[in-house]
């Protein structure tokens, strides 16, 4: 597992659309800054809307810290050395891999229902920005623990999710 970031970071990834929730999660993370001053790093693939996460930061008076989109590999190191928690409190989702490679690296996720494989107490109400700070909260209270159940959890699910492949790929071709 990851060794948690000398300072404590929330990370708000995805692509620019309105099924993500960018507005309730930038505004938990901004009271988590306020409150508990956890910096704010922001990857969004900005195809549109870019003026409205800079709307987003101003409305909200955040400090929110914009990182460029990067290559996996670049983006794997980024969330071992820089990221504590993420934020994925989306209001749907088809398969979820920011959560999962954020779980690999040890790094807990404040997610929604959506993310079906979250451990329950990970999922805050996407509509309900205080929901996503209590989770945080209690995750960041005993963050060793849920360090360890990220990575766990994440293992175990990666492993399911090959051998459905694997058993799928033997119908496919009889073998």
């Amino acid at each position: 597992s990851c060794a948690r970031p000398p300072v404590d970071a929330i990370l708000i990834a995805g692509r620019y659309d309105i099924v993500k929730n960018l507005p309730n999660q930038y505004l938990a993370a901004g009271i988590l800054n306020k409150v508990g001053g956890m910096r704010i790093l922001s990857v969004i693939n900005q195809h549109t809307g870019a003026g409205g996460l800079d709307y987003l930061k101003t409305a909200y008076c955040q400090a929110v810290e914009r990182q460029p989109w990067m290559n996996w590999s670049g983006f794997m190191e980024f969330l071992r050395t820089r990221v504590s928690l993420t934020f994925q409190a989306s209001f749907t989702e088809s398969f979820n891999y920011l959560a999962l490679e954020s779980m690999m690296c040890g790094r807990p996720v404040v997610g929604s229902p959506a993310i079906r494989y979250l451990p329950k107490d990970w999922q805050a109400n996407p509509d309900d920005a205080e929901s996503i700070v209590r989770v945080a909260r209690r995750i960041m209270a005993d963050y060793g623990r849920h360090a360890r159940t990220a990575r766990e959890v994440s293992v175990s699910f990666a492993g399911q999710m090959n051998q459905s492949y694997l058993a799928w790929f033997r119908r496919l071709t009889d073998r």
